[in-house]
Formats: C-alpha cells, sequence, structure tokens
C-alpha cells in the first residue's frame, strides 16, 4: 500500500523549498509515465510560456466545481484549462524552468497551479497551489529514495505523514 507524505515547509527558507521542489520534480518525472496539470491561462503574462504548457499534451478547459463551461464563461469568470500528457522529459524541462511569468502568487515554486504525476494509475506525485503544496506517495522503497535524495541535497527529512488512510506513521 502507498504512503503519502507532505513536505514540512516550517522553518524552510524560499531556497530550501525550491531545492525540494527540484528535487521532487525529477524523481517523479524519472517514475511516471503521464501526468495532468492545471493552468489559469488568464494568469500568464508571457503568451510563449502558456503556449509551451499547452502543448504538453491534449488540453481541454474545464472550470473548478465542474458544471457546464459555456455558462461559467458566459458569466465572465475566467476557465482553466487542464493538460493531460506523456512526454516526462519535456514536462520535467517545462516544470524546472524558471519563470516571471506568472501573475504573482505566494512564492510559487511551480509555472502551474496544480499538476499530478502518475505511475499506472496511482498518482505518485502532486503539487498544488504552484507548488506551494506537495505531495509524495510512494512503497516505502520509493519513498526512501525520496527520502535519501532530499538528504543528498541537503534538505534532510523534509517529509512528513500526510493526513488519510493510506499512510503509516
Amino acid at each position: 500500500m502507498p504512503r503519502r507524505f507532505l513536505i514540512d515547509e516550517a522553518g524552510l527558507d524560499d531556497g530550501m523549498l525550491r531545492l525540494i521542489y527540484r528535487a521532487l520534480v525529477t524523481w517523479a518525472t524519472e517514475r511516471g509515465d503521464r501526468y495532468e496539470l492545471t493552468i489559469q491561462p488568464g494568469l500568464y503574462r508571457d503568451p510563449e510560456e502558456l503556449r509551451r504548457l499547452e502543448r504538453l499534451g491534449t488540453v481541454a478547459a474545464v472550470r473548478q466545481g465542474g458544471g457546464p463551461v459555456a455558462h461559467w464563461l458566459a458569466q465572465g469568470h475566467d476557465v482553466e484549462q487542464q493538460v493531460s500528457g506523456h512526454d516526462m522529459d519535456l514536462l520535467r524541462i517545462e516544470l524546472l524552468r524558471e519563470t516571471t511569468s506568472v501573475e504573482p502568487r505566494s512564492s510559487e515554486l511551480s509555472p502551474v497551479e496544480d499538476a499530478r504525476v502518475f505511475a499506472g494509475q496511482r498518482v505518485l506525485y502532486s503539487l498544488h497551489d504552484y507548488g506551494r503544496t506537495q505531495l509524495v506517495s510512494g512503497s516505502d522503497e520509493e519513498i526512501a529514495e525520496v527520502r535519501a535524495r532530499l538528504a543528498a541535497d541537503g534538505a534532510g527529512d523534509a517529509l512528513v505523514p500526510a493526513p488519510g488512510p493510506d499512510t503509516r506513521a
């Protein structure tokens, strides 16, 4: 049964959070076989960055909470885009590319609002709120690999058990 862990941000500066983000994205894209991203097109100041993200896979318009997209747009709301793809190398390049294009958020680490990297049907890694929340899910062996990578990068043991039924202390 996979175990889920969050990154404990307590006491970590932005440089260390960026290092952890880079390590986890690299780890997940080395093992994953597909991904889903959520982007908010209206927040990108650089249209080329938005186009690069859209080229990562199949794009579908969605809106938070579901429901008819046309009705949502008619009310003047922005629509998010979900991008689904399989090119893990290209995903790693885009997620690790330095960005200043997204409208200011709380020290965003990622150029996308949400991302999920899958290994088969299992979510291996997910990030939310432009990387401010990161979760890793894996076997004991996979979690040991993540811990070793973080320790080698100087991040110590930044993983803490995430709430949920699939986490053992």
